[in-house]
C-alpha cells in the first residue's frame, strides 16, 4: 500500500508538475503575444506621435507663414488707414477752404448784385435825365429853327428896312439937294 500511495503521490506530483509546466508555458505564449501586441501597439503609437509632431510641425509652420501673411496685411491696412486718414484730413481742409471759397463769393456776388442795381438806378436815372436832355436839345433845335425863321425874318425885314433907309436917304439927298 505504501508502493502504491508513493505511485499514487509521485503520479500526482507528475501531473501537477505537469499543469505548472502547462500553465507556465500558456502564461509566458500568454506574456509572449501580450509582449508582441504591446510592441506592435508601441510602434504604431510611436509613428503615429512621430506623424502627429510632423503634422504640427507643417501646422505651425503654416500658422507661421499665416501669421506673418496677416500682420503684413495688417501693416498694409494701417499704413492704408493712415493714407486715408490724412486724404480724410486734407479734404476736409479743402471742404473748408471751398466753403470760405464759396462764403465770399456769395458776399461778392451779393456785392455786385447791390451795385448792378444800384448802376440799374443810376443807368435809369442818366436814362431819364438823357431823356430830358435829347428833349431839351429838341426843344432848343426847334427853339434854334424858330429863332432861324425869326432871324430870317428879321433878316429879310432889317434888308427892306435898310432898303427904305437907303431910299429914304437916297429921297431926302434928292431932297436937300432940291431944297438948297
Amino acid at each position: 500500500e505504501l508502493e502504491s500511495s508513493a505511485s499514487e503521490l509521485q503520479s500526482a506530483q507528475t501531473l501537477a508538475k505537469e499543469q505548472r509546466v502547462s500553465e507556465i508555458k500558456r502564461v509566458t505564449d500568454e506574456m509572449k503575444e501580450a509582449t508582441e501586441k504591446l510592441s506592435s501597439a508601441k510602434v504604431a503609437a510611436e509613428e503615429r506621435v512621430s506623424s502627429l509632431e510632423s503634422e504640427l510641425v507643417a501646422e505651425k509652420s503654416a500658422s507661421t507663414a499665416k501669421l506673418a501673411e496677416m500682420e503684413s496685411k495688417l501693416d498694409a491696412a494701417t499704413n492704408s488707414m493712415s493714407q486715408l486718414t490724412e486724404q480724410v484730413s486734407s479734404l476736409e481742409n479743402a471742404n473748408k477752404d471751398l466753403e470760405k471759397q464759396l462764403r465770399e463769393t456769395g458776399e461778392e456776388l451779393e456785392k455786385t448784385k447791390s451795385d448792378i442795381a444800384s448802376t440799374s438806378a443810376e443807368k435809369t436815372q442818366l436814362s431819364e435825365e438823357v431823356t430830358k436832355l435829347l428833349n431839351a436839345k429838341k426843344e432848343a433845335e426847334d427853339n434854334a429853327t424858330s429863332l432861324e425863321s425869326k432871324l430870317e425874318a428879321a433878316n429879310s425885314t432889317n434888308t427892306q428896312l435898310s432898303d427904305q433907309v437907303t431910299s429914304l436917304e437916297s429921297a431926302y439927298g434928292e431932297a436937300s439937294e432940291q431944297l438948297r
